[in-house]
């Protein structure tokens, strides 16, 4: 669904903690929408992305895996500095 802007929050969770595990996400996504990430928040979360996705592709399975997403979901595949260019 890249093209239509569905995207989802993943979060691991004991169920005794299920309810307040989603007050906190419907705060966060509410502060979003009251007030946009500054440039400097945008440019901090860029940055925490792109150092998650370098350290993933350290390992060969899961680029590969990542790899058959694009592939199966259509998308461009990307080489690491082709898809931290268009993160920036």
């Amino acid at each position: 669904y890249v093209d239509t802007g569905i995207w989802g929050v993943y979060a691991a969770v004991d169920a005794a903690n299920l309810k307040k595990l989603h007050r906190i996400v419907q705060r966060e996504l509410q502060q979003l929408t009251d007030a946009p990430l500054s440039p400097t928040g945008l440019a901090a979360i860029k940055k925490q992305f792109i150092g998650s996705l370098s350290i993933a592709w350290e390992s060969g399975s899961a680029r590969m895996i990542g790899l058959a997403k694009d592939l199966q979901d259509g998308r461009e595949l990307l080489t690491l500095p082709q898809a931290i260019e268009r993160i920036k």
